[in-house]
C-alpha cells in the first residue's frame, strides 16, 4: 500500500511541473526520515531515495529540453521576486488591517514597479498575501495558529504517526508560502489538520447532554438538516450553473455567434449577480454590438463587484464617450491606467480624453 501510494503520488508531483511543490515533498521527506523510527525506517528511507532520484531525473530532463516546468527552468523564479518586493511595499503602505480580502488585485498596480505583463490578483506568498489583506492582525492570528500546530506536534511527537502527519503539514505549509490558498486543496486539508490534532493528542473528550425527547430532536434536527442543505445547494449548484451559462456565452461569441452569446451571459448574471466575471461577459458581448448603453451598464456593475480587469474601465471609458458622458469616460479612463499603466492603450485613451478637456 506505501509503495503504491509512493508510485501514484509521485506521478502526480512528477505531472504538476511545480516547484514548489517539489520543493515541499522533499521537505517532508526529511521530516519523515528523521522522525520514523521501527518498520517504517526503511519505506521513510526508501521514500526520500525515491524522491532524489525524481529531482534528478526531472532536472536531467529539464536541462535536454524535453520539458519546461511552469514558464522558466528551474534555475528561474519568473516574476514572482518582483511581486514580493511591490507586495512588501504594499503591506507598508497600510501595515495594521490591510485592504480587505480579495483587494489585492485591486491595489497591487499602485505599487507594480515593472511591467509584470499579466494581472496579479494575489500575492502568490500566503504569508504576504494575508499581510496585504489583513494587516498585523492578521498576520499574528496566522501565526499563532502556526505555532499551535507545530507545539501540538511536539507534544505529541512520540504517539504512532505522529511525524508522518507533521511531514504532510508541513509539506502543504511550505507550498503555500510561495503559492496562495486554493478552496479544492484548502478543504481537504482542514479535515487532515483535524486528524493530525487527534494523532497528536491535542483534542479534549466532551461531555455531551442527550435530551429525554427523542421525537422533539429528531424534528428539530431535520430542519436544520434541511436548511443546511438548502444551503449547500443554493451555494454550489447555482454558480455551477452560471459557470455554464458563461461558457456557452463565451464559445458563440468566439465562434462567431455574438448573438447568440448575449442571453445565457445575461442568464449568468441572474444566477449568481455577485460575481463580476459575469457582469463582464455581458459588457464585452454587448461593446462588440456597439449596444453602448448596455455595455455601460455591465461594466459599471463588474466596476462594483470589484473587477480588476483593466480592459472594463478601458471598454467603459469607450462606451461613455459615446454616450456623451465625456467626464464619466475620462474617470474611467484614469482607473484604467491605474490599474495598468503600461500598457500605452489605456495611457493613449486617457490623452484624448484630456486632450479634449475644455
Amino acid at each position: 500500500m506505501a509503495a503504491n501510494a509512493l508510485t501514484v503520488y509521485g506521478l502526480a508531483l512528477f505531472l504538476s511541473f511545480s516547484r514548489s511543490a517539489w520543493v515541499a515533498v522533499a521537505l517532508a521527506a526529511i521530516v519523515v526520515g528523521v522522525g520514523v523510527r521501527g518498520p517504517g525506517l526503511r519505506i521513510a528511507i526508501g521514500s526520500a531515495a525515491g524522491i532524489v532520484l525524481l529531482t534528478a531525473a526531472i532536472a536531467l530532463l529539464a536541462q535536454a529540453g524535453d520539458i519546461q516546468p511552469q514558464r522558466a527552468d528551474l534555475g528561474e523564479f519568473g516574476d514572482r521576486p518582483a511581486v514580493y518586493g511591490d507586495s512588501v511595499h504594499l503591506i507598508a503602505s497600510r501595515p495594521l488591517v490591510g485592504y480587505g480580502p480579495d483587494n489585492f488585485g485591486l491595489v497591487f498596480p499602485r505599487f507594480e514597479s515593472t511591467d509584470l505583463h499579466q494581472q496579479w490578483d494575489k500575492a502568490h506568498a500566503e504569508t504576504l498575501q494575508i499581510a496585504a489583506t489583513q494587516g498585523v492582525v492578521g498576520l499574528a492570528a496566522y501565526l499563532f495558529i502556526l505555532v499551535a500546530f507545530i507545539r501540538a506536534f511536539w507534544r505529541g511527537r512520540r504517539n504512532p504517526g505522529a511525524f508522518a502527519v507533521f511531514a504532510g503539514w508541513v509539506g502543504y505549509t511550505a507550498t503555500v508560502q510561495v503559492n496562495f490558498s486554493a478552496l479544492a486543496a484548502a478543504f481537504p486539508f482542514w479535515i487532515f489538520a483535524a486528524a493530525a490534532m487527534e494523532t497528536w493528542g491535542a483534542t479534549r473528550t466532551a461531555q455531551v447532554a442527550a435530551w429525554t425527547d427523542s421525537r422533539r430532536v429528531a424534528v428539530a434536527g431535520s430542519i436544520v438538516a434541511a436548511g443546511v442543505m438548502i444551503v449547500i445547494g443554493a451555494a454550489s449548484f447555482l454558480p455551477y450553473l452560471a459557470d455554464a451559462r458563461v461558457l456557452e456565452a463565451v464559445n458563440a461569441d468566439f465562434g462567431g455567434r455574438n448573438r447568440d452569446a448575449l442571453a445565457p451571459a445575461q442568464e449568468a448574471t441572474r444566477l449568481w449577480p455577485r460575481e463580476s466575471v459575469y457582469a463582464v461577459e455581458v459588457g464585452n458581448v454587448a461593446f462588440e454590438r456597439q449596444d453602448w448603453g448596455l455595455a455601460r451598464d455591465a461594466y459599471v456593475e463588474a466596476a462594483r463587484l470589484g473587477t480588476y480587469n483593466p480592459l472594463v474601465y478601458r471598454n467603459l471609458a469607450v462606451a461613455d464617450r459615446n454616450l456623451g458622458r465625456i467626464c464619466e469616460g475620462r474617470d474611467a479612463a484614469r482607473k484604467a491606467v491605474e490599474l495598468n499603466r503600461f500598457d500605452p492603450a489605456n495611457q493613449a485613451l486617457l490623452a484624448q480624453f484630456e486632450a479634449a478637456q475644455p
